[in-house]
């Protein structure tokens, strides 16, 4: 399966950069210019982070339900929907 280009992403101008082997890489370049195209850069950049703080997320849940400190409790099928969402969102960044 092949997995994304290693983080840090950073924004450098209009350009998404990786530079996980000590060179800058291009991830993308934006089109346009403006607060909203600054946003989108910095969501896009935050891309790695983000998939490893869902990942943590979902470990973190799955282990509450693992050792049933959910066990009976009201937020425990809330839990199980967000554990739910979150590993599809996964799916959504890390499959084809």
């Amino acid at each position: 399966m092949m997995t994304h280009t290693l983080g840090p992403w950073t924004v450098d101008d209009n350009y998404i950069m990786c530079r996980y082997d000590g060179n800058g890489n291009y991830i993308c370049r934006m089109l346009g210019r403006g607060e909203e195209t600054d946003a989108n850069a910095r969501l896009i950049a935050a891309a790695p982070d983000l998939l490893a703080a869902l990942n943590t997320a979902v470990q973190a849940f799955n282990n509450l339900v693992e050792f049933g400190l959910l066990r009976g409790d009201e937020y425990e099928h809330e839990t199980m929907l967000i554990i739910e969402k979150l590993e599809d969102v996964i799916k959504e960044a890390t499959q084809p």
